[in-house]
């Protein structure tokens, strides 16, 4: 992908390009009758950046990717991107919440993915560095989705909200 659209950190795709990748893909399951679901996962136990508060809002954002959390974050979006089909969309919304656009794959099969998925991320290693390290702890709740009738792309991602 393009770096414009590209998340530099974990290789997702920007919210931005989401929302019209995901808008063309309701439109394309609304007109041959396919099956369309959404995830959102939000990543638990990733280490809290350091930085001062004392610091502007450019050098605090910088800090924010800084060490550990950084790490573990472009190890995350390797296991997810791993654990997912080559037409599936993964997209980085915010430091730790990810969106993942599911082409013709109902609700009913989506327990599968969630599974592959919550297996890839518990197995990162504490110290990416290191694969022999100890297992980082991550995990992650899931929101999911499935496009019914009279749905835009902004309603699908609105249900997909964990809750």
């Amino acid at each position: 992908l393009d770096a414009a659209i590209t998340d530099g950190l974990t290789g997702a795709c920007t919210g931005d390009y989401l929302l019209r990748r995901l808008a063309e893909e309701v439109a394309r399951s609304d007109r041959y009758s396919l099956p369309l679901s959404v995830l959102i996962l939000d990543l638990q136990g990733l280490p809290e950046p350091d930085f001062d508060p004392e610091d502007s809002l450019d050098t605090s954002v910088d800090q924010t990717f800084a060490g550990p959390a950084h790490q573990l974050l472009e190890s995350v979006g390797v296991a997810i991107r791993g654990a997912l089909r080559g037409h599936d969309l993964f997209a980085r919304l915010r430091r730790s919440r990810f969106a993942i656009v599911l082409p013709h794959t109902s609700r009913r099969s989506v327990q599968t993915v969630i599974d592959r998925l919550q297996s890839s991320v518990g197995l990162i290693p504490g110290d990416p560095s290191n694969p022999d390290s100890s297992a980082a702890g991550l995990s992650f709740r899931v929101g999911v989705a499935e496009l019914g009738p009279r749905m835009d792309a902004t309603t699908l991602l609105a249900r997909a909200e964990p809750r």
